[in-house]
C-alpha cells in the first residue's frame, strides 16, 4: 500500500505553497473515499501527524455533504479562521464540481447522477480548495519507487501492479492509465523487475 503519510505531506505542502499570505489559524480538511474499516483506519493514521501543525479534519465520501458539513463544523468548533480542502483522490477532476459547489466557490450545480445529492454547507469561515490529485504531484513516482524497493525480495522473478479507482468512462479511464504508466517507470527503473503494470479498478 502507498504510504499515505508521504502523499498527505505533498499534497499539504503543494497546497499551502499557494496560500502562503494566510496569517490566520488555517484547518486541513482531507477529502477521502470512505472504503473498509482497514482502509479508512489507513487514512485517518496518515493524517495524524498533520494535527500536530494544524487543526485536520477528515471527511469521507464521493463529496458527501454530510460529511463534508461535519468536517468543517468539527474544524470551526476548534477555533480555524480558515479552511483548506485537500482531496486525496487520484485525478484533480474527481468531485471538482461537486465539492466546489458544496463550499459555495461555484454557484454552478453540477449536472448528472450522483450518489449524493449535490448541495451547499452552511460554513462561516473562508474555504480554499486544492485542485491537484495524485496523479499531478511530481514525486509521487518517487514514492512508488521507493515502496517497491522495500517490499522487494528478488525482483528478477517479481511483477507489480499499480492500482487506482478507476473512473466510469471509458475515455477518462484510458487518461488515467498513460498518466498512471508514466509515473509506473520511476519503478521500473530502480530495480529489473520482470513486469511493472497499472490498472484501475472499475467495479461500478
Amino acid at each position: 500500500m502507498i504510504r499515505f503519510q508521504l502523499i498527505l505531506a505533498l499534497l499539504a505542502l503543494s497546497f499551502s505553497a499557494k496560500a502562503q499570505d494566510i496569517t490566520h489559524r488555517p484547518g486541513l480538511l482531507v477529502m477521502a473515499h470512505g472504503g473498509s474499516e482497514e482502509w479508512n483506519e489507513a487514512v485517518l493514521d496518515a493524517v495524524m501527524p498533520l494535527t500536530a501543525h494544524h487543526p485536520v479534519a477528515v471527511a469521507f465520501g464521493m463529496a458527501n455533504p454530510e460529511t463534508l458539513q461535519e468536517a468543517a463544523d468539527e474544524l470551526v468548533d476548534s477555533g480555524v479562521s480558515e479552511i483548506h480542502v485537500v482531496r486525496l483522490f487520484i485525478s484533480g477532476d474527481s468531485f471538482l464540481a461537486e465539492t466546489e459547489y458544496a463550499f459555495s466557490l461555484s454557484d454552478q450545480a453540477p449536472d448528472g447522477h450522483y450518489m449524493h445529492e449535490p448541495r451547499p454547507i452552511n460554513l462561516s469561515v473562508p474555504v480554499s480548495l486544492s485542485s491537484e490529485g495524485l496523479m499531478d504531484i511530481v514525486s509521487l513516482g518517487g514514492v512508488l519507487k521507493d515502496r517497491a524497493k522495500v517490499l522487494s525480495m528478488h525482483p528478477r522473478s517479481e511483477s507489480v501492479f499499480i492500482i487506482g479507482h478507476g473512473p466510469g468512462s471509458d475515455e477518462e479511464n484510458e487518461r488515467w492509465l498513460q498518466r498512471m504508466d508514466r509515473m509506473a517507470d520511476s519503478v521500473r527503473a530502480v530495480l529489473p523487475f520482470h513486469s511493472v503494470q497499472v490498472e484501475t479498478l472499475r467495479e461500478d
